[in-house]
C-alpha cells in the first residue's frame, strides 16, 4: 500500500523506478520469491500487477472519500456560518415602496436603498413589528376580494410628520400603516 501511495503520487514515474517500485513491492509479499530484475515468473508478474493495482484502487478511494468528507464538513461549517450571520443581520423585510430591497432600521429610523426614509421616533416599532403590521394590512387588502396590488409611500402630513401609506387604486383602498 505504501507504494501504491508512491505511485498514486507520482513517485514511481519512469521506468527504471517503476521497477523499482515493484520490487520493492514484490519483496513485500511473501508469495514472491527475491529474484534478480527481470527473473520473475509470468504469474508472480500478473499477481503482483493485479495486486498493485487493488492498492493504487484502494488507496484512491480512501482518498476520495477523505475528499468527500472534507467537502461536507466545509459545508456544513458555510451553512453554520450563513445561519450565524443571518441571525446576526437580523430579520429581512422587504422594502414595501420599491418591493425590491431589504429594509435596515439604525437609531429608529427605517430605511431602504431606493431611497425609502422612515422615522418612527413617536412610534417604537421594530422591523419584525413593521413586517406584521405590513403583511395584516395587506391581507386585510386582500381579503376585500380586490386582486390589485396596493402600493405603498411615504406622506408628509402637517406638523412635519412622516406616515407609511398603503393605498390601492382599483378599489380605492387606502390605510395608514405606521
Amino acid at each position: 500500500v505504501g507504494l501504491a501511495r508512491g505511485l498514486v503520487a507520482g513517485e514511481c514515474g519512469g521506468r527504471d523506478s517503476l521497477m523499482s517500485c515493484v520490487e520493492g513491492l514484490a519483496s513485500s509479499r511473501p508469495d514472491v520469491e527475491d529474484t534478480e530484475e527481470g527473473e520473475m515468473n509470468e504469474e508472480e508478474y500478473i499477481g503482483l500487477m493485479r495486486y498493485l493495482e487493488e492498492a493504487v484502487v484502494a488507496e484512491l478511494r480512501k482518498q476520495e472519500q477523505e475528499i468527500i468528507a472534507q467537502e461536507l464538513c466545509d459545508q456544513e461549517r458555510a451553512e453554520i456560518d450563513a445561519l450565524a450571520a443571518s441571525h446576526e443581520e437580523g430579520p429581512k423585510v422587504t422594502c414595501p415602496v420599491c418591493m425590491r430591497n431589504t429594509l435596515h432600521m439604525n437609531q429608529n429610523v427605517v430605511f431602504c436603498a431606493c431611497g425609502m426614509r422612515l422615522s418612527c421616533q413617536t412610534e417604537q416599532v421594530s422591523l419584525l413589528q413593521l413586517e406584521s403590521i405590513l403583511l395584516e394590512r395587506f391581507a386585510a387588502h386582500a381579503s376585500s376580494g380586490c386582486v390589485n396590488q396596493p402600493v405603498c409611500s411615504i406622506q408628509t402630513v402637517p406638523g412635519g410628520v412622516d406616515m407609511l401609506m398603503m393605498a390601492c387604486h382599483g378599489c380605492e383602498f387606502m390605510d395608514i400603516v405606521i
